[in-house]
């Protein structure tokens, strides 16, 4: 199973790095062999991670040196190709994981809703309704 993850990267702090890393993190200790899609680990030329981006400040934009345009092509080109498709706390505050929900919703694609907090990830579920979001 292959499993895409969507959720609010501007505005967030290290563009939601944690949240993403959490659910990568959940989903791999539940299910060892899913292949895991996650747009903070595509290759985009520059890993978005906290080592990286450490000096950087404005979580409303992205750096000047980053490939924008090449991440949303791997992202598109992963939701399209994936099994299923988990969307993160406040996903519904990010333009991007709006347009990627619409198109799961398109494709037919299953989606599930991460329930998590500061310290971990409590499960996925099928409706955002039931989540309490």
């Amino acid at each position: 199973m292959t499993v895409y993850l969507s959720g609010p990267m501007l505005g967030q702090w290290y563009y939601g790095y944690m949240s993403f890393w959490q659910v990568s993190k959940f989903i791999r200790e539940a299910l060892p062999d899913c292949v895991i899609l996650n747009p903070h680990e595509m290759n985009t030329g520059v890993a978005l991670d906290a080592e990286t981006l450490a000096p950087f400040s404005d979580w409303g934009g992205y750096p000047s040196w980053f490939d924008k345009k090449g991440l949303l092509e791997l992202k598109d080109k992963a939701l399209r190709e994936c099994d299923m498709v988990v969307m993160l706390p406040y996903w519904e505050d990010g333009k991007d994981s709006m347009v990627e929900k619409a198109l799961a919703d398109q494709l037919g694609k299953t989606v599930r809703y991460a329930i998590l907090d500061a310290e971990r990830v409590w499960g996925l579920c099928e409706t955002a309704k039931w989540c309490g979001v």
